[in-house]
Parts: C-alpha cells; sequence; structure tokens
C-alpha cells in the first residue's frame, strides 16, 4: 500500500502517506517497507532528507541481503559533493571485496566513470576491469554500459567497433542498445 501511494498506482500519489505506511510496515518487521522507508529518508521523501537516518537502517540489514549496494546506490543516487562519490565507491567497493555481486559492479563502474570522469586516468581503468569481469559472468547490464562507455569515451577502450559488439550482445535486454545502434 506505501508504494501504491508513493507512485499514485490507484490512490493520489502522496509521499507523506507513503512514508507513514512505510513506518508502520517496517515497526511490524516488513523488510520491503524498511528498505523503503530508508530510501524515503535518503530522498526526503514524506519526510525531511536524512542520509543518516537512511544509512542506520540500510546497515541493519542482514549481509545476504548486500546492503553496501543500497548504501553505495544512495551516496551516488543523491550524490552532492565529491565526498558523497567517494563514500558511493568505498561501499561498493567493499561489497565487491566481499562477493561478485554483478550489479555493484556495474554501479561502480558507473561511478568511476561519471562521478570521477575528470579525475584519474586509473578510474577508467578500474570501471574498464570491473565490466568486463561482469561481462564474463554474462550480465548483460555490463555489456550496455562498457558499450555506452566507449561510445561516450568514457574508457580506456577507443574501439568503436567493440561498442556495436556490446550493444549487440546487450540489445535483447536493453531496448536502448537498439538505439545505439542506429
Amino acid at each position: 500500500l506505501g508504494n501504491c501511494y508513493h507512485d499514485g498506482i490507484g490512490v493520489e500519489q502522496s509521499y507523506e502517506k507513503a512514508f507513514m505506511l512505510y513506518l508502520q510496515g517496517s515497526a511490524k518487521g516488513n523488510d520491503n517497507a524498511r528498505r523503503s522507508l530508508a530510501w524515503a529518508y535518503a530522498y526526503g521523501e514524506g519526510v525531511k532528507q536524512d542520509r543518516e537516518e537512511a544509512l542506520r537502517i540500510f546497515q541493519q540489514f542482514d549481509p545476504d541481503t548486500y546492503p553496501e549496494y543500497q548504501i553505495g546506490m544512495m551516496y551516488a543516487d543523491t550524490c552532492q559533493s565529491y565526498e558523497d562519490g567517494k563514500q558511493a565507491i568505498l561501499w561498493l567497493e567493499k561489497l565487491i571485496e566481499r562477493a561478485e555481486y554483478l550489479p555493484a559492479m556495474v554501479l561502480l563502474a558507473e561511478c568511476y566513470s561519471f562521478l570521477f570522469k575528470d579525475y584519474m586516468e586509473s578510474y577508467y581503468e578500474r570501471a574498464d576491469y570491473l565490466l568486463e569481469k561482469a561481462l564474463e559472468k554474462k550480465y548483460s547490464d555490463a555489456a550496455f554500459r562498457l558499450g555506452m562507455n566507449i561510445f561516450y569515451k568514457d574508457s580506456l577502450i577507443t574501439d568503436i567497433n567493440r561498442a556495436v559488439e556490446l550493444f549487440e550482445m546487450a540489445a535483447d535486454r536493453n531496448p536502448y542498445s537498439y538505439y545505439m545502434l542506429f
């Protein structure tokens, strides 16, 4: 029900009502409500933005649910400073060190490619490495992201034919890849 109010599905959209429902569900032990509550705090939806409270909630999750991914995504999505970008990278690197979580590898590569694109060539090298590693596991989101990085020159790889090959690999899962092929 909280998500219905959050997104305005079947009811008038209200972040405030969604927040109250997430709070109630979280108090009853519902992990989905607790995750949505953390995101409400992170974005300031229905409540004053409080990333520290979001961080506290995310850190309570079982390690098997990859809380570092949620925390890294929070810092990347609400990035307000260079320090936020560094926090996103710190949390995502921590997760990748612990487990080979493919969505985290792609998000981390995005952080290196975009948050710090003007800082160091080594960031492009790290992004390329992470995406190639995820590609080895046949993760199509990595194919699309690496293709985009090559196309927009956010990669040390300069072969545009490689970008086309990657877009073709990703096309079945990412319709935007078809657009990139035209």
